[in-house]
């Protein structure tokens, strides 16, 4: 209808003026042929095309020449995904499909990360990775447990002993379960102090 060829020609202009600010030195959007398209001069990426070509890159230099070497497109593939994809839209079964997808992959890349820190040593920065995961993802009881092993490395056990109990009332509440044995085992050796140096 007429009224709704308005409504598009204002809210293409009121965005051409906004992207104006972002590419001052062109044109974003073009009308022609009584349609509107991406100047196909532009290369358009996406963050979350950078954040899948910083995954493959990382994978391969991994598979060829070790996690030490992965670790900076790994990084920079974490700084890149800043939420999970396309949050504001929901029940849509194919961006639930390619959200948890891309959060799979980002939770695997973290998994990288941790396990390169804790194997260094570097407890601090693996405690900073792990809390990253259980934000996306609170159930993960293995995750819990490489917390609470670097709590003990740091001698922060009252927040290893925290740690157990979290992972407790987390899994109740959201799967109905108890923590695993070998779990319960850890939290055992963190509490007699007999839990085996790195």
């Amino acid at each position: 209808t007429v009224s709704a060829r308005n409504s598009l020609n204002v809210s293409m202009c009121h965005l051409r003026k906004h992207l104006s600010s972002v590419y001052p030195d062109g044109e974003i959007i073009l009308y022609d042929n009584d349609s509107y398209c991406i100047n196909p001069q532009l290369e358009v990426v996406t963050d979350i095309d950078k954040f899948l070509y910083l995954w493959k890159k990382g994978r391969t230099i991994e598979n060829t020449q070790g996690l030490h070497q992965a670790l900076h497109p790994y990084n920079k593939a974490m700084e890149v995904y800043k939420d999970d994809f396309l949050t504001n839209i929901r029940y849509e079964e194919w961006c639930e499909a390619e959200r948890d997808k891309h959060k799979e992959t980002y939770l695997f890349i973290l998994h990288r990360l941790s396990t390169h820190f804790f194997d260094q040593k570097d407890f601090d920065q693996c405690v900073h990775i792990c809390q990253r995961m259980l934000e996306k993802d609170p159930c993960l009881e293995a995750v819990h447990c490489k917390l609470m092993a670097c709590f003990h490395h740091l001698e922060l056990h009252d927040l290893a002993y925290k740690q157990y109990a979290k992972c407790e009332r987390i899994l109740e509440k959201e799967l109905n379960l108890s923590p695993s044995e070998a779990t319960r085992s850890l939290h055992l050796s963190i509490k007699s102090g007999k839990l085996p140096s790195v």
